[in-house]
């Protein structure tokens, strides 16, 4: 990774990441081979919540939510035989973001990931990224394959891509049959050419940021953190009903970005209701204080 990321790069990533642990208790777990079932249903109940939630807000749909079932059966045994990996990051105990690798000799294939959205402030996707490709190479793995289909993060990622063949078989031995094969083949070959000239001209790369934006912009609307004076603050805070953060999830982004902002721990974050308001709040962090406001 030295030889891909520049001094700048790598350095970036280490802040995140030292950031991270200052802020909360973090693991970082692979596992593979005996691994109990309940704890493996489990886990991939917080892996369908965490897809669910990371695709509804990039505002996509996700094809591969449709077939986790279908992964979930496949991938139990091959875990039991050490060819799959579930690479798994906990904040404070919870799962936050959950990574499934299969491996073959030295060969590791990346096959889906999903991680807590609150989370974005860290960039906790490349965090996921750099640990689990790092634990790859300590193990003596010679390449990771992020496997086809295009994704932002796997550009910056890849030190090289390659192309796949799309085969057609024809074994229609009636006309229509050949007819149906023969407009499928045209369809296909066309939606690729199509594709291919629009990513030439780096159509998709625009489509991308534009996405990006948006959803950044919808995000940062449901909320507003404005500093509250100390002297008003001290008078009226304590007479508030302190929240349970566990119990109030919409209320975890905005705190985690006062973490993020202040270096502090999540768990010494106090949030308290504003006079019964269910749209107002008081957060004490450290000597510091906040008002919470939700629209």
């Amino acid at each position: 990774m030295e030889q891909h990321f520049g001094s700048k790069s790598r350095s970036s990533l280490r802040r995140y990441k030292k950031r991270l642990e200052e802020c909360f208790d973090i693991r970082y777990e692979v596992y593979q081979g005996n691994i109990d079932k309940k704890w493996y249903n489990e886990i991939f109940e917080h892996l369908r919540t965490l897809m669910i939630r990371r695709f509804k807000k990039k505002k996509e749909e996700n094809y591969e939510l449709q077939h986790l079932d279908e992964i979930k059966a496949d991938l139990y045994p091959m875990l039991l035989q050490n060819r799959a990996t579930l690479y798994v990051i906990y904040a404070n105990g919870e799962p936050v973001s959950i990574r499934i690798n299969m491996m073959k000799d030295k060969l590791a294939f990346y096959i889906l990931s999903a991680y807590n959205p609150d989370y974005d402030i860290f960039r906790l996707g490349k965090l996921d990224m750099s640990q689990n490709i790092s634990w790859f190479i300590n193990q003596g793995y010679t390449t990771y394959d992020l496997l086809k289909g295009y994704a932002y993060i796997k550009e910056k990622w890849a030190d090289r891509t390659y192309a796949n063949n799309l085969v057609f078989v024809n074994e229609a031995s009636n006309l229509w049959n050949q007819l149906k094969f023969f407009f499928t083949l045209a369809s296909v070959r066309f939606r690729h050419t199509m594709i291919k000239k629009l990513k030439y001209i780096g159509l998709d790369k625009i489509i991308h940021r534009i996405k990006r934006r948006k959803v950044n912009h919808l995000d940062k609307a449901n909320y507003v953190v404005l500093p509250f004076k100390e002297t008003e603050a001290i008078k009226t805070i304590h007479k508030n009903a302190l929240i349970n953060l566990e119990e109030n999830k919409s209320l975890i982004a905005p705190i985690i970005e006062l973490a993020y902002k202040h270096r502090s721990c999540f768990d010494q974050i106090q949030v308290f209701l504003k006079n019964g308001n269910s749209k107002e709040y008081y957060i004490l962090i450290e000597d510091r204080y906040y008002l919470l406001k939700v629209s």
